[in-house]
Parts: structure tokens; sequence; C-alpha cells
């Protein structure tokens, strides 16, 4: 995969940040609500043997979801700070890329059709 060269505004950017904020949260309360629905049945031992692999897995999904909105969370501030920074209070394109980059690697990595 090559790194397509894409201008983004800030507003795709907010967008982008919301939808991956959304997704997260939606797949949190899914894995937190099936681990739920198993949290009784495995504090039995065999039910645990039969059914623990699985709540793990669920726990695991919500962890990697929290994850994902931390790196939301920091991607949001980093803008805001580099907003607050700049005087005319437009944030340099490339500076926008990086942090995408760096809080959520992949993001911007596109196939050249």
């Amino acid at each position: 995969m090559k790194k397509q060269n894409i201008n983004m505004t800030q507003e795709d950017i907010n967008k982008l940040l919301s939808v991956v904020e959304e997704n997260a949260t939606i797949d949190r309360s899914r894995a937190i609500a099936l681990f739920a629905s198993l949290e009784s049945m495995i504090e039995d031992p065999d039910q645990h043997m039969m059914f623990g692999q699985q709540a793990s897995s669920y726990l695991n999904a919500a962890t990697r979801s929290n994850d994902q909105l931390m790196k939301v969370a920091i991607t949001k501030h980093k803008i805001l700070m580099t907003d607050k920074e700049a005087s005319d209070s437009v944030i340099d394109k490339k500076q926008i890329e990086k942090m995408l980059e760096d809080y959520t690697p992949g993001v911007l990595n596109y196939k050249n059709d």
C-alpha cells in the first residue's frame, strides 16, 4: 500500500474522528453486553471451561475500543492545542496528517488504483 497524498480539511478530520469514536463506543457497548451475559455463567468452574475464553475475547474487544477512544481524545486534544497555538487559527495539513498517523496508524493509507 502506498500513501496517497490527500488534502483534508479540519472538518474532514473532525468527521473522521467522530465516526471512529462512534464505532468504538458501539463496539465497546456490545462487547460489554456480551461479557455481561456470560459473567454469571462463568462463575461455575464447568461453565468457565466452556465459556471463559469467549468471555475473555469480549473483554479484549472492549479494551481495544477503549484504546481507540483514547487515541481519538488525544488526537482531538492535539488538534485543539495546535489550533490555539496557530496565530491565524489554521492547522497545517501536514501536522494533521502526522497526528492522525501517530495516533491512528494506517488511517491515511490507501491503495493507488
